[in-house]
């Protein structure tokens, strides 16, 4: 089970809904350069890339994981990433035959008490590294969680203390793909 310090503050653990959940950076994780993202969907400004998304809905699946957003993203509302995931989604099941399985959507957004409408993402605010936020959001949420990861492309913005669950996306231009992926599962299974 998760190790936080919100685990030692005598509130009840949630036993039997325990989440494993995924820190996602969006820009340069599942929205790579513009380049990509115009030979995806040939909408530069904001196409999250099919390939990506694929991999991330895959990975939800699972391990049965919800998204925590990190990216600045969160500050425009839910709504144009969920938008934004199912269009990438759909973009994958146009490459289907009629024969196959429609890819279905399993990338959720983490919402539960206390305040759910805010418990998709980690607080608003640009003075704290991104990984203090998330200390923020696990100090609150912190007793749902089973496991976690962290998928950023910026390492700067995770502390040490996250090393072990951060997956760096190093290639902006890719964005998140299959090595991420199995590293991300090997790792929300190794801490399950």
């Amino acid at each position: 089970m998760l190790q936080h310090s919100s685990n030692r503050t005598g509130r009840t653990r949630r036993s039997t809904k325990l989440k494993n959940i995924i820190f996602l950076d969006i820009d340069g994780v599942i929205r790579p350069a513009l380049t990509v993202s115009q030979a995806c969907l040939d909408q530069a400004d904001n196409a999250f890339s099919p390939i990506s998304v694929g991999l991330l809905n895959r990975l939800c699946k699972l391990t049965n994981a919800q998204l925590v957003i990190t990216s600045t993203w969160r500050r425009n509302g839910k709504g144009p990433i969920i938008e934004q995931i199912e269009r990438a989604l759909n973009a994958l099941n146009c490459l289907l035959s009629p024969e196959e399985t429609t890819i279905k959507n399993h990338c959720q957004l983490f919402c539960q008490e206390p305040d759910a409408e805010q418990s998709w993402r980690i607080p608003l605010g640009n003075r704290l590294k991104r990984s203090e936020h998330i200390d923020i959001w696990l100090d609150r949420w912190g007793d749902w969680v089973q496991s976690y990861c962290i998928l950023d492309d910026i390492p700067s913005l995770i502390t040490p203390k996250h090393n072990a669950r951060f997956i760096s996306i190093e290639d902006a231009d890719i964005g998140f793909n299959g090595t991420h992926y199995t590293l991300a599962r090997s790792l929300l299974s190794a801490f399950s």
